[in-house]
């Protein structure tokens, strides 16, 4: 294996930077490193990562918070360790995209490239092929991209041009295993836009706007969900506290626990 995935996250700071992030909603995942919930809960448990609880003065409910560079730490230290050493496929998606937050594109494109391309002998043994994850194949496709708008000026013309036509190849691999895919879409609408080629640029225009979920419908589905199941509305906020002595509650006379089922405190 060469060592394009294992490219550990650059440590220089970044004129943008993100200090804390919230705590994802269950069953989904953060927008900065792909992970869940419940590992940050296990990771914090542990001590690996730091989180914080924030609260208005008299609120009974907070917002939990994740430290970012306390996961980056974690991440770093992982690469370090050797006993059994961290796989390889999961630093590179990790550091890469550490990079790309922080900013350091080239360094993340070297290891969303690497995650694609490398073949270890533990991938093959544990039937593991990357290069058909259109999530990575997307992210790889954005940080080109990105390169290609911070190739400014006449002199990096074709520097420019070259990352724009990887940056298309990319969201095309894309677009063969999942033809429906609306970020590949969206994204080679503005890059073929910025190459010159207004037909292409217009044809996936055209089917982002069919394939891209009505955003509305589902905000109005999710509310009247809400509105209808309490107790599930309740179960869904990021910090859920269930009274002791609400009428039903284990070893408490009253409501029968199903007939308490729409309450929440």
């Amino acid at each position: 294996m060469n060592s394009v995935a294992l490219t550990p996250p650059n440590t220089q700071p970044a004129q943008h930077r993100v200090e804390f992030f919230r705590l994802p909603a269950p069953g989904k995942r953060d927008p900065f490193f792909g992970l869940s919930r419940g590992w940050y809960y296990k990771a914090a448990a542990a001590g690996e990562i730091r989180m914080v609880a924030v609260r208005q003065r008299g609120a009974v409910r907070g917002v939990r918070l994740v430290a970012y560079d306390s996961v980056c730490d974690y991440i770093r230290r992982a690469a370090e360790h050797t006993e059994p050493p961290a796989p390889a496929w999961t630093l590179g998606w990790l550091s890469g995209l550490v990079n790309r937050q922080q900013g350091h594109l080239s360094e993340a494109e070297k290891n969303f490239r690497g995650v694609l391309e490398d073949r270890t002998q533990a991938m093959i043994d544990r039937g593991f092929d990357f290069s058909l994850d259109y999530e990575v194949i997307n992210l790889h496709g954005l940080t080109l991209f990105d390169l290609a708008k911070q190739a400014r000026g006449a002199d990096r013309q074709a520097e420019r041009e070259q990352y724009l036509r990887q940056a298309a190849e990319q969201f095309e691999k894309t677009l063969k295993i999942d033809s429906e895919n609306v970020a590949a879409h969206y994204n080679l609408q503005l890059l073929y836009a910025q190459l010159g080629d207004e037909k292409r640029s217009a044809e996936h225009r055209e089917a982002h706007a069919r394939y891209k979920p009505d955003d509305n419908a589902s905000d109005r589905a999710m509310a009247l969900a809400r509105q209808r199941y309490p107790a599930a509305n309740h179960a869904a906020e990021a910090i859920v506290i269930y009274s002791l002595h609400r009428d039903g509650a284990p070893g408490l006379a009253g409501k029968s626990a199903g007939q308490q089922a729409g309450g929440g405190h």
